[in-house]
C-alpha cells in the first residue's frame, strides 16, 4: 500500500470521511483535519484509506475496510524509518487487525495500553476554600507567568497567539505566578480536549477542581463540549474527572510506537 500526503485543500474530503467511518472522534485528530492544528493527512489512491497525524505524534487511521492484507501493508508503511520524524507515534483506537500485526511482528518498540474518553454529564459544584489563589481566563500575559514548562504554545498549538485565538483556557494565580492551568489541547467541531497541570507545590488543595470548574464555565460561554481523555490506570486523572462531573463513554486501545 502506498499513501500520499494530501494538500490542505483536500483535508475536507478526509474530514467528511472521518465523520462517516470513525466510531470514536478525537478532538486532536479533528483539529488536524480541520487544519486548525499542525499535522499531516495521508490517503491511498482510492481515497478509502486515510491516516492523520498531529505534529506531537497523536494519530489515527480511518478506512472502509478491515481486510487483513491491506491493514498489514499499512502497518508496514507506518513503521518505515523515514515516516514521521518525531520520537513516537500515539495511535488512537487502532483496529484489531493492526493490533494483531504489532502483537505478532516481534517489535519491542510498540506498547499497548488502554484509555477512556469521558464527557461531562452534569457539572458538580466545587467547594471553595479560603485560598488566596485566583482562577482567571488565560491571556498572553498570564501564559508568560506560568511557573512550569508545558509547551502551551508549541506542543499542541502552533503558537501562543494561535491558542489565544482558537482555544479555551484558565489559569490559577498565586500573586503574579500562574501555578496551574486547564486548557484545550485542541478545539475542533465544538469539542475541546482537556489538559490540566498544577505545580506540585500546590496539589491536593482543590485547585485542580477549581480549574476544571472554571474551564467548564468558559466552554459553556462558547457552546463548546469539554472532552476528558486519559489512561484507564491514571487514578488521579480519573478521580478529578469524576469529581467534576465527567463519566466514561468509551474505553479504547491506544498504541505507542517508538520510532
Amino acid at each position: 500500500m502506498e499513501l500520499f500526503r494530501l494538500g490542505y485543500s483536500e483535508y475536507q474530503e478526509a474530514r467528511l470521511f472521518y465523520k462517516r467511518t470513525s466510531s470514536i472522534g478525537f478532538p486532536i485528530i479533528q483539529g488536524v483535519l480541520a487544519n486548525l492544528q499542525c499535522g499531516e493527512v495521508f490517503a491511498n489512491g482510492g481515497r478509502d484509506f486515510f491516516f492523520a497525524v498531529h505534529k506531537f505524534g497523536f494519530c489515527q487511521m480511518f478506512c472502509s475496510t478491515q481486510d487483513e492484507d491491506r491493514l498489514r501493508e499499512f502497518c508496514d508503511w507506518i513503521v518505515k524509518p523515514n515516516f514521521f520524524q518525531g520520537r513516537k507515534l500515539r495511535w488512537y483506537n487502532p483496529s484489531p487487525g493492526c493490533l494483531g500485526y504489532f502483537a505478532n511482528c516481534g517489535r519491542e518498540t510498540a506498547q499497548l495500553s488502554e484509555r477512556t474518553q469521558m464527557r461531562l454529564e452534569e457539572a458538580k459544584p466545587v467547594e471553595l476554600s479560603g485560598s488566596s489563589v485566583a482562577i482567571k481566563p488565560l491571556t498572553p500575559e498570564g501564559i508568560d507567568k506560568i511557573v512550569f514548562d508545558i509547551g502551551l504554545g508549541n506542543r499542541f498549538w502552533d503558537s501562543v497567539e494561535d491558542f489565544i485565538a482558537c482555544g479555551v483556557g484558565v489559569g490559577a494565580f498565586d500573586g503574579d505566578d500562574c501555578i496551574g492551568v486547564c486548557y484545550s489541547a485542541s478545539l475542533a467541531d465544538g469539542v475541546a480536549e482537556v489538559d490540566i497541570f498544577v505545580d506540585e507545590r500546590y496539589r491536593n488543595g482543590g485547585i485542580g477542581k477549581r480549574l476544571v470548574q472554571a474551564f467548564i464555565g468558559q466552554c459553556r460561554l462558547r457552546n463548546v463540549t469539554p472532552n476528558w481523555d486519559c489512561y484507564t490506570n491514571n487514578i488521579p486523572s480519573l478521580s478529578l474527572a469524576d469529581a467534576t462531573g465527567f463519566s466514561s463513554r468509551y474505553i479504547y486501545p491506544f498504541l505507542t510506537i517508538y520510532k
